[in-house]
């Protein structure tokens, strides 16, 4: 986890400090810059008739891996209200298997939506043994 946050503090400029002493503990400052605020608000775009997905798109058969079971089903529910086609996974194993046979069936996924973390499981999509 501690990669995974390094990462985005340092894709926002930011930075980490750990200050640790022996069996008392440590503390982590996190930095980030600040963003002045606006002196005037910007203004509202304007309404556009164009659909948010493009025409490839619409209608996308879309692979979704999350180990949160109610992140899965929220995210597989707002997918399917937008009209896509969304297939669950909770792990790594479970998804390359939707794909393999997506693959097989000449209709593969056109999105895949991976979580980023898997607690205590194999969150991997690419093959090869898991992790011991």
């Amino acid at each position: 986890m501690h990669s995974v946050c390094f990462a985005v503090v340092r894709d926002h400029g930011g930075a980490i400090e750990l200050e640790a002493t022996l069996g008392q503990g440590s503390t982590f400052r996190v930095w980030l810059p600040a963003i002045p605020t606006p002196t005037e608000p910007e203004p509202e775009p304007e309404p556009s008739q164009e659909s948010a997905c493009p025409d490839d798109l619409a209608n996308a058969k879309v692979l979704v891996m999350d180990d949160e079971p109610s992140v899965l089903e929220v995210l597989c529910a707002m997918l399917d209200s937008l009209g896509h086609r969304p297939l669950g996974t909770a792990d790594g194993r479970a998804a390359l298997a939707a794909r393999d046979e997506a693959a097989r069936s000449e209709e593969p996924f056109q999105v895949v939506i991976l979580d980023l973390t898997v607690r205590g499981g194999d969150g991997r999509c690419r093959d090869g043994p898991a992790p011991a």
